[in-house]
């Protein structure tokens, strides 16, 4: 997660999201990483992607599966 955060924060968001999947490949638990997936996703206007990550963040945390939506401009659940 930390090796996709660095990468998102210096532009590169193609390395990011592959080691931001590599942190959920080891731990699909990882809800930070499936946030960071999704925000990505939204910004390449993948809505079957956004769709994906909004549920697996609902069986983790709701308020954070919330956040998302709000963050990815879904006026409910995307």
């Amino acid at each position: 997660y930390e090796l996709g955060h660095a990468r998102e924060s210096m532009g590169l968001k193609t390395e990011a999201e592959q080691a931001y999947r590599q942190s959920v490949a080891l731990d699909a638990n990882n809800s930070d990483a499936l946030y960071r997936i999704g925000i990505l996703a939204s910004e390449k206007g993948d809505k079957t992607e956004m769709h994906s990550i909004n549920l697996s963040l609902l069986s983790l945390d709701k308020d954070l599966a919330d956040e998302f939506s709000k963050a990815v401009g879904c006026p409910t659940q995307c």
